[in-house]
């Protein structure tokens, strides 16, 4: 692919804004902006507030979404490329269609900045059906979500599944620190002893998962909340570096 192929290339963040990555701490109140460092973050009430920069400010691992989305967004439309953003629940939030520039940026922005969270499981389905009904060109499809605890496949990888035949996807689970806490220990009871087996449980179900999904053609990527801007955006640019749209 040459260089002006990859001047054409589309990019699109899906973000999931359903409950499996909302916490007991997070509002669902708009997203406000921080004027001294860019980030996103949830007010405290229906109106955007700013937080003080000097103090500290609880994010939840859909406020990181958002800040990686938005990293991604800022990296590729640098590189010229186009930029499309799909935000859902069990309702589409945001839709954006891809494009370029400034202007397109600010829209990026705002189209962010007004979605909130929800307390109920997204629509992945719906999303996926939204996606290849209205985004026919090949592109590189960010699907940003976590898996949710289901004895069944999540639907969430089912609809990714559904993508690859036409689109490159890269699923980004978010992770989970606390699983990693709890099998970084001994246990040192009983009742630590659980924790320890289901938290490893859960780890290699993720992992089996993942593998499932990569097995189909997709790429994946599981990282903590606060390194999800960085590994979205290296993963970028490793698809542009090896020419995979």
């Amino acid at each position: 692919m040459d260089d002006g192929r990859l001047m054409l290339a589309r990019v699109t963040p899906i973000l999931d804004f359903g409950f499996s990555i909302l916490d007991s701490a997070t509002s669902t109140a708009p997203l406000a902006r921080n004027p001294h460092t860019g980030s996103f973050g949830r007010a405290a009430s229906g109106e955007s507030k700013i937080q003080n920069p000097k103090s500290k400010m609880a994010l939840t691992k859909l406020d990181y979404a958002v800040t990686a989305a938005l990293s991604l967004a800022h990296v590729a439309l640098h590189s010229g490329d186009s930029v499309g953003l799909l935000a859902y629940g069990r309702k589409v939030h945001a839709q954006l269609g891809a494009a370029r520039g400034a202007s397109h940026l600010r829209a990026f922005l705002e189209r962010l900045a007004m979605v909130k969270g929800e307390l109920l499981e997204a629509d992945h389905a719906r999303a996926a059906d939204l996606l290849l009904t209205e985004q026919k060109r090949r592109s590189l499809i960010v699907w940003l979500t976590d898996l949710a605890e289901t004895a069944a496949t999540p639907e969430g990888i089912e609809s990714a599944s559904r993508l690859l035949h036409r689109h490159l996807v890269l699923f980004v689970a978010i992770g989970q620190p606390e699983l990693g806490q709890l099998v970084a220990r001994r246990p040192a009871s009983v009742e630590e002893m659980y924790r320890y087996v289901a938290a490893q449980e859960m780890i290699e179900r993720r992992e089996l998962l993942l593998r499932r999904l990569r097995e189909r053609g997709a790429m994946t990527l599981e990282v903590l909340p606060g390194q999800i801007a960085t590994g979205l955006v290296n993963q970028y640019l490793e698809v542009k570096e090896r020419c995979l749209l």
